[in-house]
């Protein structure tokens, strides 16, 4: 995800569960805490440019080699893609 220092510290210091619930109210339409994307599709596309799954928006919080595995495939599907379309 494409974002400001403020932003990472402030999502750094909550737990994970807790900055994407927050991150989906605001993609809702609820307080803007982290930047200023308000549109859940805005949002998931935001998160897919930086391969991170976009199920976190849906409470779905992986231990951190799941995620990373996850992440791992994106960035490899996201790079053949590119190569795809060469």
């Amino acid at each position: 995800m494409v974002a400001q220092s403020e932003i990472n510290i402030a999502i750094a210091a909550k737990p994970p569960e807790v900055s994407f619930r927050e991150l989906a109210e605001q993609a809702s339409g609820g307080k803007k805490r982290y930047g200023g994307i308000d549109d859940l599709t805005e949002m998931q596309a935001n998160l897919h440019m930086s391969c991170v799954s976009d199920t976190l928006l849906q409470g779905e919080i992986l231990a951190c080699e799941d995620l990373l595995e996850r992440r791992r495939r994106l960035m490899a599907l996201e790079i053949k893609a590119g190569f795809e379309g060469v």
